[in-house]
């Protein structure tokens, strides 16, 4: 016995080293008590060699590698005959070969050790120090290791095409060498990124202490892990935390329970301090706060003219402190004079020294605490490269002819069709046709009211003008073209729409004076515009109850309602497509075409205006310009967008109309401020291509009479000019 107690004593010291690593494998620091089992165990392991013999070859079969079995239970619920075999005879724990058995299992887990992977000996050293060297680093006798040969990107491309291994390589910087992971490497790194245990597949990481040992074949320790004694608190709950509860659960009840509030900051702090943490989220972080920060401007150190006792040559005298009394207290380089005192106590209190401070004050407030970064851009990179007007000529430039005759405001004008003459109508109830060369005056007609619109026939033939005059419009021959004896077409035609439009012949004081057709309405007329033909005119009557627009044929005496409500706004002008059936109706905020033939809405233009006031069309078609009450003047592309191309805002009053040029890239606006714009608005027949709008020639003549300026404005249709009436009762023709 006493042999077999100092094998045993000398079987566990030098077992020390295998309960180390068996501690260390387990996380070391664990607590457990010897059971009872354990201890009559004890006492029976005193038996047969066979037996023992038989029981280490159990044990052996038993205790495979160290590891647990999947079909394995980790609680005690085991039946008595698989605990018994489990557990060994001769010593169990104590004896030497099974402690050498357990690390051997335990440390035969992976079959490469780090110091076989790892032939490189720097260490923690960056490896870019290496990257101009013909080797990597050292071995562990301090021999160099030469740089290994890399693949190429053409290597690596084939590679990756034809190895089936490709996407297991990982490269391994340190020793500059690619590294297939095995399938086991690979569970590893997915259990992890799964927030799993890496080897969760080899034990339990939750099981106790004892029941893990039972299982790795011993259930006796002698000698406990640690000698501090279980306390009994661990056991029983403590009084206090229950006692603590019993109070938050009366204050709940009672509801005096009060929550942690977070401290709000105070609200004083320094203005000048730069909050490093928050800006770090920012793209630069402290960095880039630190190169925009600009430090506080210090104040000025006090000189010799502000001692109480300043040198002679610092005191003003009495001219310069009569000069310096009569300034304006604002325009004083400084707020005080130099004094000379004869000591410190006899200087006073200084009057602006809380003003000062305020100053100061403010200036600190005021002053930019970041540099901001700002492009160095001169006015010229600004504005939008536009070509010379120079290079866009012709277009009207100065005055070529006056046309006086009028006696009051000149609203409308009307050219021929072959560029003759035109006709002006006036707030003097008349109605004048004018020849554009030498600026005669060949007939002027007194109508019954003030002439707000008129409209030349496109047709030379019949040689008529309308002039809208209140709800009524008289068609007048001008003695310019055609036969005046001979009879308008449809002369004998009866009228058969009366409800809409009454057709009738004139009285004999205005037929003698011209008028050869009346055309009376059941309401006011805003506008009117003839066809290109020449045969159909329309007019809108915005405060008729029904028909809001009204298209007339003159050859048969039909007249037709195209528009009978408008909703929303009024209906303030229309016109004609040049060359399809299309009607251009706009009200005063948007403007909707018409198809003619299928008589449907086709589109709507959002320009974009409060008050619309004119619009004319493009001789393609395609483009409008619009004018309006509120000082801006819109270009619409029907096939680029619903909204304005361009938007102008050159006038300083209301547009009073709008106009384009039927041969050159030419358009016009005149407005209240007395003033016309001449732009130069090229379309291109390629789609792809956006109008160019150049601003050319600002036109000024007319007078401000009343508080209006010009009112109506027109192009020649074949020269390059331009005629203007305005409020001043004159006509102005404009040439290059």
């Amino acid at each position: 016995m006493v042999s077999d107690k100092r094998k045993n004593e000398d079987d566990v010291e030098e077992g020390e080293g295998d309960d180390q690593n068996v501690e260390d494998f387990f996380g070391g620091g664990g607590e457990f008590q010897d059971d009872e089992e354990d201890d009559e165990g004890d006492d029976d392991d005193v038996e047969d060699d066979d037996d023992g013999d038989e029981d280490d070859e159990e044990l052996e079969e038993d205790v495979s590698d160290g590891e647990i079995d999947e079909h394995d239970s980790l609680d005690d619920t085991d039946d008595d005959e698989n605990k018994e075999e489990s557990k060994p005879k001769g010593g169990s724990w104590g004896e030497l070969a099974q402690h050498q058995k357990l690390e051997y299992d335990v440390d035969d887990d992976d079959d490469s050790s780090e110091d076989e992977t790892m032939v490189n000996r720097v260490g923690n050293v960056p490896m870019h120090w290496y990257k101009d060297e013909d080797h990597i680093g050292y071995d562990v006798e301090g021999n160099k290791l030469m740089r290994p040969a890399t693949k190429d990107q053409i290597e690596d491309f084939i590679a990756k095409a034809d190895d089936p291994d490709y996407w297991r390589t990982v490269f391994d910087e340190l020793n500059q060498k690619d590294v297939v992971l095995t399938d086991d490497e690979l569970q590893q790194i997915a259990r992890i990124r799964s927030g799993q245990f890496a080897d969760a597949d080899k034990f339990d990481p939750f099981a106790t202490f004892p029941t893990l040992m039972e299982k790795w074949g011993g259930d006796d320790q002698k000698t406990a892990l640690t000698g501090k004694p279980i306390p009994k608190s661990s056991f029983v709950a403590s009084k206090w935390e229950a006692k603590k509860l019993v109070r938050m659960v009366k204050a709940i009840k009672s509801g005096n329970f009060k929550r942690h509030e977070v401290k709000k900051p105070d609200y004083n702090y320094l203005i000048w301090d730069t909050d490093v943490t928050n800006e770090r989220q920012r793209r630069g972080g402290a960095d880039l706060m630190a190169k925009q920060y600009i430090p506080a401007p210090k104040p000025v150190l006090p000189g010799h003219n502000e001692s109480y006792n300043p040198p002679g040559e610092y005191l003003p005298t009495d001219e310069e402190r009569a000069e310096w009394e009569a300034m304006d207290p604002d325009e004083r380089e400084q707020r005080w004079l130099p004094t000379k005192f004869k000591s410190l106590r006899e200087v006073p209190l200084y009057q602006d020294f809380i003003r000062e401070r305020f100053d100061r004050c403010l200036d600190l407030y005021l002053c930019p605490r970041i540099q901001r970064m700002r492009y160095k851009m001169s006015s010229d990179e600004l504005m939008p490269s536009l070509p010379n007007p120079r290079d866009l000529e012709p277009f009207p430039k100065v005055l070529g002819q006056l046309y006086k005759g009028h006696t009051k405001r000149v609203r409308c004008l009307s050219m021929s069709p072959n560029g003759e003459y035109f006709a002006t109508g006036s707030d003097d109830c008349t109605i004048r046709v004018w020849e554009v060369d030498n600026g005669r005056c060949l007939k002027a007609i007194t109508l019954p009211g003030i002439v707000s619109a008129v409209g030349w026939c496109p047709n030379l033939a019949t040689g008529l003008v309308f002039a809208v005059v209140g709800s009524e419009m008289f068609f007048v021959g001008t003695g310019t073209g055609g036969d005046e004896e001979h009879p308008l077409p449809g002369n004998d035609v009866v009228c058969e729409t009366k409800e809409l439009a009454e057709w009738s012949k004139p009285t004999a004081e205005l037929g003698a004076a011209g008028v050869r057709l009346v055309l009376k309405h059941n309401a006011a007329i805003k506008s009117a515009t003839w066809h290109a033909k020449g045969d159909y005119f329309a007019a809108c009557t915005p405060d008729a109850p029904q028909e809001k627009v009204i298209v007339h044929q003159l050859s048969k005496r039909r007249s037709q309602a195209v528009i009978k409500k408008s909703k929303g706004s009024k209906v303030v002008s229309v016109l004609f497509h040049p060359s399809r059936p299309l009607f251009f109706v706009a009200t005063q905020q948007h403007v909707k075409v018409y198809d003619l033939v299928k008589q449907d809405l086709k589109q709507r233009l959002l320009p974009g205006l409060r008050y619309i006031s004119s619009m004319d069309i493009h001789p393609g078609g395609d483009n409008l310009i619009i004018g309006s009450f509120d000082k801006k003047v819109a270009w619409m592309d029907r096939d680029l967008s619903t909204k304005p191309y361009k938007s102008l805002r050159n006038h300083k009053l209301a547009v009073r109309g709008v106009a384009f040029h039927r041969r050159y890239p030419l358009f016009a606006s005149c407005s209240d401020d007395c003033e016309t714009h001449v732009f130069h608005g090229m379309v291109y027949n390629d789609l792809a291509t956006n109008p160019l709008v150049v601003p050319v020639k600002i036109l000024r003549g007319h007078k401000d009479t009343g508080g209006f300026g010009v009112m109506s404005c027109q192009f020649h249709p074949t020269q390059p000019w331009l005629i203007t009436c305005g409020a001043d009762s004159t006509v102005r023709l404009y040439v290059p």
